[in-house]
């Protein structure tokens, strides 16, 4: 098992995990996600994902 760190460009599966971890979050705060502002930040940002037995399993996005 050698982690990788790679570039990416997948905003679907950035957005999902992002929505997952976020949630509780976004609950207590009684907030609601926004997919347009996502959508253009994602354009912003620099994006990495961590890559496990070629599964990615993590995010790294650099503003």
């Amino acid at each position: 098992m050698e982690p990788l760190i790679q570039p990416t460009n997948n905003k679907d599966y950035a957005e999902q995990l992002i929505r997952q971890n976020m949630s509780g979050y976004y609950e207590q705060l009684d907030m609601h996600w926004d997919s347009a502002l996502f959508e253009n930040e994602w354009r912003t940002l620099e994006s990495y994902q961590l890559v496990i037995n070629t599964h990615p399993v993590g995010l790294l996005c650099i503003n």
